[in-house]
């Protein structure tokens, strides 16, 4: 039997895109290869906050996780930007979108119980646990992938009219096809923690950029605040290796007074900082999604949002094909896809990384531009609107489940 639809990858993307697709009430025949050897959702003590923008929100609402994120994310009233030591701020508020939140922030591990946990139409979708991939063939109307089964140890071989990468971390489709990377060292660690403080964060998400790297102070559930600060690599290593009491001190010496004191830390976890944006695959017939076509600079928070945008384009694509009876894995399918997202995930890459630029400069003049930039920012309606609208996830051509609609 030949599959629709094989993904290859068991994290918050393949879990969503699976969700998505068979939940679909179409006869879409899904493929699960899971190459994470039971390491698709993240560790317990993985407690690193992710920003939902609403327009993810909406998307996973329609997907039927509503119920459960309103339990466990905390939803952002604001967003507060500023820069140490400078003049400029700039604050977006929820309410000039006439949204009820900019966004939502839950723990990486909740979100992907959460994913990962989702009821799917077993009717029509299989998983294989994937000890190693061997090879991919591509042929005019289908793809053959050769993998070790991590149950039997055997080696077998799968054929789908479509094969989706979703995870740069493991399963190897990139090496396996040699697709041309692009990559950056940002010679840079992200410290993640959870921290309760002496102020109430009252929904306000600050992003604070200073001249080793931004600090983000994000609203949780619980009283929490969730901790992204991106150091220089050295320094990084060597904050990770402070106690608590003196890593607090550091930190609130950097960030400011705006939370009060820290009261209590959790564990904190280093991520080194890489930029990976891949290339289309030579083969036909091959997707890559998520970060399996790339990787971010947290500074925005955008990777994953940027990846459930792409997932309910590709979802909408595949079943309104699937529904005509056409082959979902055919070079038009695909080129349609690409189409509707390339701006947005040019757009996204370049942003990201070009702001990691500007704010890595500590020259004089420029930091005098930046802050005129924050006010100039502020105190333009119009141009605040726009720029919430895009941080928020809902500027450009929206699917139907952004939209709220079924599949």
């Amino acid at each position: 039997m030949t599959l629709d639809v094989m993904v290859v990858g068991a994290g918050l993307v393949a879990s969503t895109l699976i969700r998505a697709l068979s939940n679909a009430h179409t006869d879409l025949r899904i493929g699960i290869l899971d190459v994470t050897a039971g390491g698709a959702v993240p560790s317990t003590s993985d407690d690193r906050p992710i920003a939902l923008a609403e327009g993810s929100m909406c998307i996973l609402r329609s997907l039927g996780f509503d119920d459960v994120l309103a339990q466990c994310a905390a939803p952002i009233a604001c967003v507060h930007v500023s820069e140490r030591g400078q003049f400029g701020f700039c604050r977006l508020h929820a309410d000039e979108l006439g949204v009820s939140a900019l966004g939502h922030v839950v723990d990486a591990h909740t979100l992907g119980n959460v994913l990962s946990g989702a009821e799917v139409n077993t009717a029509y979708c299989q998983r294989f646990q994937v000890e190693v991939l061997l090879r991919i063939t591509a042929g005019e109307h289908d793809v053959s992938v050769e993998f070790r089964d991590a149950v039997d140890s055997q080696v077998k071989t799968l054929t789908t009219r479509l094969l989706i990468a979703t995870d740069g971390r493991s399963g190897g489709v990139q090496d396996l096809l040699s697709v041309p990377v692009r990559r950056r060292d940002y010679q840079q660690i992200a410290i993640t923690a959870t921290a309760r403080m002496s102020l109430a964060h009252d929904g306000v998400a600050y992003e604070r950029f200073t001249n080793t790297g931004p600090i983000a102070m994000l609203p949780m559930t619980d009283d929490r605040s969730g901790l992204i600060w991106t150091l220089p690599s050295e320094q990084a290593e060597q904050y990770l290796d402070l106690d608590d009491a003196s890593f607090a001190r550091v930190m609130r010496a950097r960030f400011g007074r705006r939370l009060g004191q820290v009261l209590q830390l959790s564990e904190r976890h280093g991520h080194p900082l890489w930029l990976h944006e891949y290339g289309n695959p030579a083969l036909p017939r091959v997707l890559l999604l998520g970060s399996a076509a790339r990787t971010l600079h947290p500074v925005a928070g955008q990777a994953l949002n940027l990846a459930l945008r792409d997932i309910s384009a590709l979802a909408e694509i595949l079943i309104d094909h699937r529904r005509c009876d056409e082959d979902v894995g055919q070079a038009r399918v695909l080129e349609e896809f690409t189409q509707w997202r390339r701006r947005d995930q040019q757009r996204v890459t370049w942003a990201t990384d070009s702001l990691v630029s500007l704010f890595a400069l500590d020259w004089t003049a420029l930091r005098l531009a930046r802050g005129v930039g924050l006010l100039c920012l502020d105190h333009l309606p119009p141009l605040k609107k726009a720029f919430a609208r895009h941080a928020a996830g809902l500027a450009g051509r929206q699917s139907r489940l952004m939209r709220g609609l079924g599949l």
